[in-house]
């Protein structure tokens, strides 16, 4: 069954993923910077940034959960206005297991990373 995809709902995904993207990038990078300038005042302001990140991402995944869209493929698709076949449904149905742990492990990397950024930053900085 292919389902019609209509463009504002294409628009409102587009609009949400990006907001979604800035909101992120500026949660992993803003933590210590504000943090160094203004102490825990600067850690509030940052817990109030990461809460409307994470707001937003369950908006983003409301919108993956109503068009059946997990991987990259299927979110690329998506956002041409095209749908899969059955076949490349199916396809990418068997990827997700490896996409997911592969995002884990990916995740797991980046925190450890910038986790060390921020012990470097604030050994040079603080004490």
């Amino acid at each position: 069954m292919k389902r019609h995809i209509d463009e504002q709902e294409m628009a409102a995904f587009r609009r949400d993923s990006s907001i979604f993207t800035a909101l992120f990038a500026a949660m992993i990078v803003t933590c210590v910077p504000l943090a160094l300038l203004w102490r825990w005042w600067g850690l509030a302001a940052w817990s109030v940034l990461a809460v409307a990140a994470f707001a937003w991402s369950f908006r983003v995944e409301r919108w993956k959960k109503k068009f059946d869209i997990q991987t990259y493929k299927e979110i690329v698709a998506f956002t041409e206005g095209k749908t899969l076949t059955e076949i490349e449904k199916a396809r990418e149905a068997g990827k997700r297991p490896y996409q997911k742990a592969l995002l884990a492990a990916g995740s797991g990397l980046l925190g450890a990373a910038v986790s060390l950024v921020m012990m470097w930053l604030w050994r040079r900085y603080i004490l």
